[in-house]
């Protein structure tokens, strides 16, 4: 039987391999039947994972060579075997496999800029669930909200992040896209008059 999780266990893994737990959707509840039911349906099919009849019939295929040597052990371990440990604890209430677990991947967001555009970004982006604005850089820096100045955008504070998004000024290109692109994605923000 293949090794078997706790459904913490699997959030966790999927957390320290970058993915966030979006929902769960219990099949169970949703459907009414226990997850082990598609084997369980068919009477016909679970009399022939437990019968000691198809076991004999094996090996008897195995003595005149239509089955493999050793297709019995195959058998008693991990198909008809599998098959009654799951739905035995199931039915014991120990194994549950009906909720799926949806995750999803967040990107790490850095924001240049920190005025009205700057802050309706971030809050948007803070309200979705595929986004974690960990940085934001101003001019001048807000510390009881975490706005660093812009003199720490560094190699150190732009490590780990999946995009950049400037929204100050156009000088921000110039004094710091090559150094944000030596480590990872840039948005940069360029607004304008065409007064005459």
């Amino acid at each position: 039987m293949p090794s078997l999780h706790k459904r913490d266990e699997m959030i966790e893994k999927a957390k320290t391999s970058g993915f966030k737990l979006k929902e769960s959707i219990d099949l169970g509840e949703e459907t009414g039947f226990p997850f082990y039911y598609c084997f369980t349906s068919s009477p016909l099919f679970m009399w022939m994972v437990e019968s000691p009849i198809i076991s004999t019939l094996i090996k008897i295929g195995q003595a005149i060579k239509i089955l493999p040597s050793g297709f019995h052990r195959f058998n008693d371990t991990f198909l008809a075997g599998t098959v009654a440990k799951i739905v035995k604890g199931g039915q014991m209430g120990i194994l549950s496999g009906a909720e799926i677990l949806k995750a999803m991947n967040t990107r790490k967001i850095g924001i240049i800029g920190y005025g009205h555009l700057g802050e309706f970004l971030s809050v948007e982006l803070k309200n979705r669930q595929e986004f974690d604005v960990v940085k934001i850089w101003n001019r001048t820096p807000i510390e009881n909200e975490n706005v660093l100045p812009l003199e720490d955008i560094t190699d150190e504070t732009l490590k780990d992040l999946d995009l950049v998004i400037e929204v100050a000024h156009p000088q921000i290109v110039q004094d710091y896209a090559e150094l944000i692109l030596n480590h990872t994605n840039f948005f940069y923000w360029f607004t304008y008059c065409s007064c005459k």
